[in-house]
């Protein structure tokens, strides 16, 4: 991951984007494991620029296969994502 420095609004932001992710798995996949797994893929996303909540959320899942009809390479190319 590039190094990135968030101010502390972006923090907040990003922790509510992370807890929405938590938020959307099954209750047995919520797991300090798979938290910290999407905390690492929000953050990732994060230090290139993003900051697109859904986007956010979404790839986040997507990496860590959470999101089954959606490809890694491009999730936003699905009709659930229109």
């Amino acid at each position: 991951m590039r190094s990135a420095a968030f101010d502390p609004e972006e923090i907040r932001f990003l922790k509510e984007v992370l807890d929405d992710a938590v938020a959307a798995l099954p209750v047995q996949l919520r797991t300090s494991a798979t938290r910290a797994v999407l905390a690492h893929n929000i953050l990732t996303q994060a230090a290139t620029g993003e900051r697109d909540p859904i986007r956010l959320r979404t790839l986040a899942l997507v990496e860590c296969g959470h999101v089954k009809g959606l490809s890694p390479c491009d999730p936003f190319d699905s009709p659930f994502a229109r």
